[in-house]
């Protein structure tokens, strides 16, 4: 993104004619051209190159008892400055405003308490295991980290960030080790994510531009996979607030995240398809609410989602909340910005559902193999128009040998439309599911209650 910002360069007019460079094509020439009645030297700035404006050029000088700064006029129609002579006043700073590149990053902050009493009562070479949670959506990304008693009065904490996602904590790829005496522990962390996949478009207006998919292209895939911050983000991601003792999770909190150990790949909501996209959408959305309306900002990006391959997509929060009433909620109850959201999905979908939900109704289409998995994906996160169109391919999908694995999936992540055609077809098809003991009570008697 380029935007128009200030730069300095501090420069030794005794060196005489030299040339300034700045960044990447900007620079000029100064030229001393002669000295005039009033002892000062005059300057000609020429050889212009990029596109800059020199705003002004301060030095340094003792007026009174003091040193202050001093600004130096510049004639922008002339191109010249003049600098007053005098005996070590040689060095001026050149302040431009020029338009610079800059890459847009998610930066997260969050402070790590522990008080020494989590250590104390250890013996030498125990540890503790914990989460620092990043995010409080549905599926939330947190790092795990290591409470561990090295010997009697020193300690040390060890948070896991593997090289390869790329993710900066506190400045540095890689694992973050921090050694002390025993003591209570307040460190203030940052996460820094680049955004390989930001663009300007996905904000209010919706008018992303994923990048082209093929979905029998492996190649290209393995290709996308080599971006080194999108390899392989953090899967310990537990939904859990950093506890204070050293309980696990719950059964609850393990089904909501799961860690890298238990599953590579997160899992995510899905949505249910509906007979007229348009008109849900229009009706479900809350887009005539006054949070809506404020939510014109294009300049920043508050929602981030995680694919099951590790691509980051970052926008605001209300493209998200226009097509789906599951985000428009996520959004409207978190006390925390941005969002990190993961979801059980690859990129290539992603983007296809990007393209969709910006009026290109052929990228669902191209996406021939594994369509029902944008279904699924569709049911969790309530996307209607959505649903309605991959309906069909996850009609056809189902079948007397995949039923079975289909309802308890959707039984899990509460799917309820998914639930609701599966229920419809085992109840015409029973005869034929030879999986249909091995459901659980729950399920049998969901599908064979009136």
């Amino acid at each position: 993104m380029s935007l128009k910002s200030p730069l300095i360069k501090k420069v030794d007019l005794s060196i005489g004619k030299q040339t300034v460079n700045f960044i990447g094509d900007i620079e000029f020439t100064i030229l001393p051209i002669h000295a005039n009645a009033f002892s000062r030297l005059n300057y000609l700035v020429e050889n212009v190159k990029g596109d800059f404006e020199i705003i002004k050029l301060v030095y340094r000088a003792s007026i009174g008892f003091e040193m202050r700064s001093v600004s130096v006029p510049f004639d922008s129609e002339t191109k010249t400055f003049s600098f007053p002579w005098h005996s070590g006043l040689n060095n001026v700073e050149i302040h431009i405003m020029a338009n610079v590149d800059f890459q847009p990053v998610v930066s997260i902050t969050r402070r790590l308490e522990i008080p020494k009493e989590r250590f104390e009562f250890l013996e030498p070479n125990q540890m503790f295991i914990d989460y620092i949670v990043l995010s409080n959506s549905t599926k939330n990304v947190s790092y795990k980290f290591y409470g561990k008693k090295i010997d009697k009065e020193n300690i040390e904490v060890h948070i896991e960030n593997p090289v390869s996602t790329g993710v900066k904590l506190n400045g540095k790829t890689g694992d973050f080790h921090y050694s002390t005496k025993l003591q209570d522990i307040n460190l203030m962390l940052s996460f820094i994510f680049e955004i390989p996949h930001f663009d300007e478009q996905t904000f209010v207006e919706c008018e992303s531009r994923p990048e082209s998919i093929s979905s029998t292209d492996e190649k290209s895939e393995s290709e996308e996979n080599d971006n080194v911050l999108q390899k392989n983000l953090p899967q310990n991601v537990p939904s859990i607030q950093v506890p204070e003792t050293d309980e696990p999770p719950t059964t609850e909190q393990t089904e909501q995240a799961e860690t890298i150990s238990e599953k590579k790949n997160p899992v995510v909501p899905e949505t249910v398809a509906s007979e007229s996209p348009t008109t849900e959408v229009e009706e479900e959305c809350p887009c005539n609410c006054k949070w809506y309306k404020m939510s014109k900002n294009k300049d920043s990006t508050d929602m981030v989602l995680i694919t099951s391959d590790a691509k980051i997509f970052a926008f605001h929060h209300s493209f998200l909340s226009k097509h789906s009433t599951k985000f428009a909620k996520i959004y409207q109850t978190s006390e925390v910005s941005p969002i990190f959201t993961k979801i059980d999905l690859h990129n290539r979908f992603l983007q296809a559902i990007i393209s969709f939900l910006n009026g290109n109704s052929d990228s669902i289409k191209n996406v021939v193999k594994d369509q029902y998995k944008i279904y699924l994906f569709a049911d969790e996160w309530k996307f209607p128009s959505l649903m309605a169109t991959t309906f069909p391919k996850f009609e056809a999908f189902i079948e007397a040998t995949n039923v079975c694995e289909v309802i308890q999936l959707a039984f899990k992540k509460d799917l309820e439309e998914t639930m609701k055609f599966c229920k419809k077809y085992i109840f015409e098809n029973k005869e034929k599911i030879a999986e249909l003991g091995k459901l659980s009570p729950e399920i049998l008697s969901y599908v064979f209650s009136s």
